[in-house]
């Protein structure tokens, strides 16, 4: 609601001019906007707000939606950035009245990652499982350190495997993945 109007109807452009012209002080933190023009316009704004500290990736919305309150429409596209890897379960937890299973991980020298999200592909301690997830956060409690991955979400059990990546690094993956540390 905007000025009296319920404004869910106008066009993202239209609404995006309106907000614009609003003298919002320090209450909001406005997203930048980027309007693409063509396939490049875009390739080069989803790559650029896909690289800024903490971003998950993207929000791609035609000029002409409108807000879909339920949120569903054809008109936006979320360009979500991912990293994968194989991580090594040592903990197995079956989620109750359910066919779900959601896993500890660890990667590298055996250093623990996190739980996954619930998933109906079953697997056992020792098993490796392939895992995108948005970022990798970095914990520290005076002498004690930890990590955590965000939106883990199991990919398939690696039947040929029977090691974790040993290559990767988790302060690496911390860095590269946007993570914070806290």
């Amino acid at each position: 609601w905007h000025r009296g109007m319920d404004i869910h109807s106008w066009p993202r452009e239209k609404r995006l001019k309106e907000f614009q012209s609003l003298k919002l002080g320090n209450k909001f933190s406005i997203i930048p906007v980027r309007i693409a023009n063509n396939k490049d316009d875009l390739k080069k704004y989803v790559e650029y707000f896909s690289k800024q500290p903490g971003s998950e990736g993207a929000m791609i919305k035609s000029l002409k939606s409108t807000y879909e309150l339920d949120g569903l429409t054809d008109q936006w596209w979320k360009y979500k950035k991912d990293f994968v890897i194989d991580a090594e379960i040592v903990e197995v937890n079956k989620v109750a009245n359910t066919s779900a299973y959601n896993y500890l991980c660890v990667i590298g020298n055996k250093i623990p990652i996190g739980k996954t999200y619930n998933t109906n592909i079953k697997a056992e301690v020792g098993d490796i499982l392939q895992v995108a997830f948005g970022n990798l956060n970095k914990y520290i409690d005076g002498e004690k350190e930890w990590y955590n991955w965000v939106f883990p979400r199991v990919i398939s059990l690696q039947e040929s495997k029977s090691e974790p990546d040993d290559s990767i690094q988790a302060d690496i993956l911390n860095k590269e993945s946007g993570g914070f540390i806290e």
